[in-house]
Order: structure tokens, then sequence, then C-alpha cells
């Protein structure tokens, strides 16, 4: 059976559990956290407990060939940089992609490693989603969309078709885009937002319609 570790144990991570949880193929070793001590209980369920069992240095002997991991950390940047000193140190681990039971993938759909699609969801036809993206609880992405690497939508998000999201950019709660609309990198787009126009790398927008409101660091928070 596949092993699978969950870095991080925060509220994300917590809402990973549950959707690895609904499947059968996947043992869970437990949460890896630099800043808890091992044996922190982070979840229980139907009398399992899901605990720390480290921190990503101590996991060597953990980590063999049918062990997977997944990045429960919802900042952008932040996952980008985990997953690549996490790949740096441990270069045999695998990265899980996980679709919840209670999401609709439609067609055609590439997903790449270390994604979390979360209950809700509907991704159609000829959309690429990028390593290490969250597609948050009852998102909608239609055809033809371009998700690159560490992209995260909010919930409740929608996309029309042939939208394009550029790599760390993170799209707020119940935002819509509109079709063949352009997102660059590292941007942030308002929660509630009606997105009409392409936007800017290393940007925030927000508003209905959006506008830019300044420019933005790729590691200053977001969430």
């Amino acid at each position: 059976m596949k092993k699978i570790l969950i870095f991080g144990s925060g509220d994300h991570a917590r809402v990973i559990l549950s959707e690895i949880i609904k499947y059968s193929d996947y043992q869970i070793i437990g949460f890896v956290d630099e800043d808890k001590k091992p044996g922190t209980l982070i979840e229980s369920f139907r009398s399992f407990n899901y605990k720390v069992i480290g921190k990503i240095s101590s996991l060597s002997s953990i980590i063999d060939t049918d062990t997977y991991g997944i990045i429960g950390v919802g900042f952008n940047y932040l996952r980008k940089q985990m997953s690549y000193s996490i790949s740096e140190k441990y270069p045999s681990l695998k990265w899980a992609t996980i679709v919840s039971k209670d999401s609709i993938i439609n067609g055609n759909v590439n997903l790449g490693q270390g994604c979390i699609i979360h209950s809700g969801c509907i991704i159609n036809n000829g959309t690429e989603i990028g390593d290490h993206c969250i597609i948050n609880t009852k998102s909608l992405i239609d055809h033809d969309n371009v998700f690159s690497d560490y992209v995260s939508t909010g919930p409740g998000v929608t996309t029309a078709g042939n939208v394009t999201v550029g790599e760390c950019s993170h799209i707020g709660i119940q935002s819509v885009i509109n079709q063949n609309i352009s997102i660059g990198d590292n941007s942030v787009i308002g929660s509630k937002s009606l997105c009409t126009r392409d936007c800017d790398s290393f940007s925030i927008y927000y508003g209905s319609p959006v506008k830019k409101i300044r420019s933005r660091e790729q590691d200053e928070p977001y969430l």
C-alpha cells in the first residue's frame, strides 16, 4: 500500500487529511511540522489519531519507494519553497495528487503532481493544472484553462473558458474570471471580484470589475 506524509499541520492540512481518508489506497503516516513536537495530536477521526511524526530533517528512515507526500500549506510562495527543499533533501519522494471523490473531472484534464482538488469542484475538458496547485471547495474551472505551478483558488471561484493563471497566483473566494483572461505570475485577485481584463504579474486586483490596486512582492502574505 502507498504511504503518504502531509507536510504542515494547520487548517488546510487537516482538510487534505479529510480528503485522503476517503481513499483506501493510502496509509496515512502523519503530519510533518517544523514547529510542533512529535506526537502532537492534530486530528481524531473514527478512533484514529493523526499526529505530528517529526520535522523534515527526521524522515530518512521513513521515506522509501512507496512513500508519497503532499504539502498542506495554503500560501503559494511558501508551498513552492517547501517543495524545492523537500525534493532536494529526499529526491526519491513522490508527490501525490489528491482528487476529492466529491469532485468532477470532465474529459481530458491534466493534473500536475502534488495538487489537491477539494470537494465539489468541477474541472472541464482541455484544462491543465500545474504542480502543487490548490483548487478549493466548489471551484468551477471551465474548459481549456491553463494554471501554472503553485496556483490556488479560494472556495467558490469560477473561471470561464481559456483562462490562463501564472505561477503562484491566487484567485480569491467567489471571484469570477471571464473567458480569455490572462493573469500574470505572483498576483492576487481579491475575494468576490469580477475579472474582465488581463492582469499584470506581481500585482493585486480587486473589485467588480477589477482594478489594479498596487504591486506586491512574491513573498507577501495574502491569506
